[in-house]
């Protein structure tokens, strides 16, 4: 998915937070956004958002070296808050009817886990009742029929706190599949690390790789030569957040993807509402054609 002009616009509230959460002082913060005005001209249009994205925590690198992390806190916050939710969120699962479905939705509304306090929060009071919410889309019946025949599965992980959620899906998941969660390989906003992964319990699932990604989202061509072989052998990829759908949606591969619509121009590429949750099948991959084959 390539960027908009309106995504410029996303990179300087990226910033914004980033200053922000790294306490850093009002005169090194105008500099660095006199820095990314200047910077904006030259931006290639026809990369993805995340692609964009990660040059502004370059450009903020290179300029102050201390900063190598400046969400460390809001991660190990996001973390925290959604571990002390799991408990209320795995018995609904079991009471519902359809338990796997209930942990794929308790897993797409997770997404809104997103730089800080105030949304875990407002998560914490009303999680069981956002998961219950009407979809945009909702492809279960696909996903379990895909699973059913599934060897082995590749979950591409996003943001803290979210990764709670997804060790949740993985304890409901079929058992007797080859499970792999993929993270982030370096630093980049609030996005989940290996570190975050075993920290949450996903190692008793599923092994845990790195993805070889340093953006927020997978370039597949541009990830590990591991990461990459994960992705062809994969039955079933199950896509975490809106950067990874940005990055990965032209992808001819079995991906479902798990996200809140975070913003106005994948609300209108889906033609749907901004802070719509999706469990949607991929529309560029031939799921029918794939099915005959089996």
């Amino acid at each position: 998915m390539r960027t908009e002009p309106e995504c410029i616009l996303c990179l300087f509230n990226q910033l914004n937070r980033i200053c922000k959460y790294s306490a850093m002082p009002r005169s090194e913060s105008i500099e660095l956004f006199r820095i990314l005005a200047a910077m904006v001209k030259d931006l290639d249009l026809e990369s993805t958002p995340p692609e964009l994205s990660v040059q502004v925590l370059d450009m903020v690198k290179k300029k102050f070296a201390g900063i190598h992390d400046p969400f460390k806190l809001v991660k190990k916050m996001e973390n925290e808050r959604a571990a002390e939710m799991l408990p209320k969120c795995r018995a609904a699962i079991k009471k519902s009817k359809s338990p796997l479905e209930m942990a794929v939705r308790f897993a797409t509304v997770s997404n809104v886990i997103d730089y800080g306090l105030p949304v875990m929060l407002e998560l914490k009071n009303a999680i069981t009742k956002l998961a219950m919410k009407k979809f945009g889309r909702l492809d279960i019946d696909l996903l379990k029929k895909r699973l059913s025949h599934a060897k082995k599965v590749l979950i591409v992980g996003d943001n803290t706190g979210e990764i709670y959620f997804d060790r949740l899906m993985l304890e409901f998941l079929p058992k007797k599949i080859d499970y792999i969660y993929a993270v982030r390989s370096a630093p980049i906003l609030n996005d989940s690390l290996l570190e975050d992964a075993v920290e949450a319990g996903i190692g008793e699932f599923a092994e845990i790789m790195e993805s070889g990604s340093t953006i927020p989202g997978t370039l597949i061509k541009s990830c590990s030569k591991e990461f990459r072989a994960a992705c062809k052998n994969a039955d079933v990829i199950i896509s975490k957040g809106q950067g990874n759908f940005e990055t990965m949606i032209d992808e001819k591969l079995p991906i479902f993807f798990l996200f809140a619509v975070k913003c106005d121009v994948v609300a209108h590429n889906l033609k749907v509402d901004k802070g719509t949750m999706l469990a949607m099948a991929s529309p560029n991959y031939a799921w029918k054609k794939a099915a005959k084959k089996k």
